[in-house]
């Protein structure tokens, strides 16, 4: 089983992006989401609302850290730009993420709630909660 740090090794290998691990480990917590939000097959203008809002989301879980408001802009960007390519290239990422996140979370079942909360969210405002969203989750 992979973890997140071979993940985050691989990822940085193939993508040179400038996150440390922390802040790539709630980057890869939010994947979840973002399957759920491409889950009906369609990347249009609707999910592309919901992925901004899910990045906004990532980057308020840094404000309350303490990051100023450039740094928290900065990876926003970051993480969008990053979730656009992974979306891109979901059949080569998917299995890679669920695999390392299946064991983070046996390592942190803290992060479990988050998780699943985020999901919920994100696949109740996502085509009302469609059949692709319910098998998603």
């Amino acid at each position: 089983m992979q973890s997140l740090e071979d993940l985050y090794d691989i990822y940085v290998r193939t993508r040179p992006i400038k996150l440390s691990f922390e802040q790539f480990t709630l980057f890869s917590e939010f994947f979840p989401a973002v399957l759920v939000i491409i889950s009906d097959g369609i990347f249009d203008y609707k999910e592309k609302t919901y992925l901004q809002k899910l990045v906004h989301s990532l980057g308020k879980s840094f404000t309350e850290e303490g990051y100023g408001v450039k740094r928290v802009q900065e990876l926003e960007s970051i993480f969008l730009q990053e979730f656009e390519y992974l979306i891109k290239n979901i059949e080569a990422w998917k299995e890679i993420y669920l695999d390392a996140l299946k064991n983070h979370l046996q390592n942190y079942p803290e992060s479990k709630e988050t998780i699943l909360d985020t999901l919920y969210l994100f696949a109740e405002n996502s085509q009302d909660f469609a059949e692709p969203e319910t098998n998603m989750v």
